[in-house]
């Protein structure tokens, strides 16, 4: 004899539904965190104002070779290119042919192959990402003003 009632109107969720969806929930939600991963896009952004840096001192490095007769003075970056360290992002560092050990290692670091040793080099540096451009002072032209970056940098 069975002494539990018949339910007719079965109501609500057993454990293994609400268990499911909880499941699929955490998937999506992992998808989701990957895709607009908050610390990338934050990098891509520094990247971008370092590289923008970058484009303008490398305009200006360009401008001061074929204006001087002398391009090997403009190994200077606010006395004779007329361009100013950026403060921006936070952490990046700007590199003219710099003298100190820190700057020539940048410099001479990963640097693309078409930036010759005797070329005046522009070098931003962010974490590993750098982007740098050259001048030849013996030809007084751009020699990479098309900004080059490492392989470890999220933009192109």
């Amino acid at each position: 004899m069975n002494t539990f009632p018949v339910r007719f109107g079965r109501k609500g969720f057993t454990l293994i539904e609400l268990l499911i969806v909880i499941v699929i929930i955490g998937i999506l939600a992992g998808v989701v965190l990957v895709a607009i991963n908050p610390a990338k896009q934050q990098q891509r952004a520094s990247e971008s104002v370092l590289r923008t840096n970058v484009e303008k001192g490398c305009l200006a490095l360009n401008a001061c070779g074929v204006t001087t007769s002398d391009a090997t003075k403009c190994d200077d970056a606010a006395a004779e290119i007329g361009y100013l360290t950026p403060t921006a992002p936070t952490g990046a560092n700007y590199y003219v042919n710099g003298a100190d050990a820190t700057a020539l290692a940048a410099i001479a670091g990963d640097a693309p192959a078409t930036n010759a040793a005797s070329a005046v080099r522009l070098v931003g540096v962010l974490g590993t990402c750098k982007f740098y451009c050259s001048m030849a002072p013996s030809t007084t032209t751009a020699v990479n003003i098309a900004i080059v970056p490492t392989a470890t940098c999220l933009i192109d």
